[in-house]
């Protein structure tokens, strides 16, 4: 199996239900842009769940598949997944019930916290690069979207490229939605083999949410 993909199967969603019995997870494709050639373009492929094996095959249909030309549209998939504002996408927007928001469906009163993993440069449009996703999103947009429904971010940074990769962008938008230790943003760096990601990320979930007695919605993108 593609070991990244397979290690958030393994490691990270165990952990996170094992540490957070409670929570419910979801799942978000962001390799390529809506509508594109890839079997990887934007998508919900899972809605908010709390049934593991619902997850896990969800997991499964990542592959490293990706045609975007050196930038993704974590942006776009961000804001999409905080906002459910699939306008100008082939997305198809969200069906939840009264009360929930997002495309995932985040229950109400839930605190919902994105952990977004990437080995790319975000593809925002006017930024440089080949990926040029229509709407154009903007970090400063996902800020907004995130903001909007109190939501936390955590960025998992796999590129081995010589080059910062997403982690610039993913540092950003963890400090302006609170997602730091109180020092530094909710960024980790793993390889892209997935080592690295494991306990240490599921700790960071749990000190996210130690002080809040809120529920809790976790949504992998």
């Amino acid at each position: 199996p593609d070991p990244l993909p397979h290690r958030q199967r393994t490691v990270l969603a165990p952990g996170l239900v094992t540490a957070l019995p409670d929570v419910p997870l979801g799942h978000m494709r962001d390799e390529d842009c809506p509508a594109s050639t890839s079997a990887n373009d934007l998508a919900n492929v899972q809605s908010i769940t709390d049934v593991v094996d619902d997850m896990q095959t969800a997991l499964v249909s990542i592959t490293g598949t990706s045609l975007c030309g050196g930038e993704e549209p974590y942006a776009l998939a961000a804001y999409i997944a905080a906002t459910g504002d699939v306008a100008g996408t082939d997305v198809p927007g969200p069906s939840c019930p009264s009360g929930y928001v997002g495309l995932p469906c985040f229950r109400p009163g839930a605190i919902p916290i994105f952990i977004q993993i990437g080995d790319e440069p975000f593809c925002i449009m006017g930024i440089g690069g080949g990926c040029t996703c229509p709407p154009r999103k903007t970090t400063a947009d996902v800020i907004t979207a995130l903001n909007a429904v109190h939501a936390k971010y955590v960025g998992v940074n796999s590129t081995v490229w010589p080059e910062p990769g997403p982690r610039p962008f993913m540092g950003e938008i963890a400090n302006a939605t609170g997602s730091t230790d109180g020092v530094e943003p909710f960024v980790f760096d793993v390889s892209d083999t997935g080592v690295g990601l494991g306990t240490e990320l599921v700790d960071a979930i749990g000190l996210l949410t130690s002080s809040v007695q809120l529920d809790i919605s976790t949504r992998v993108v």
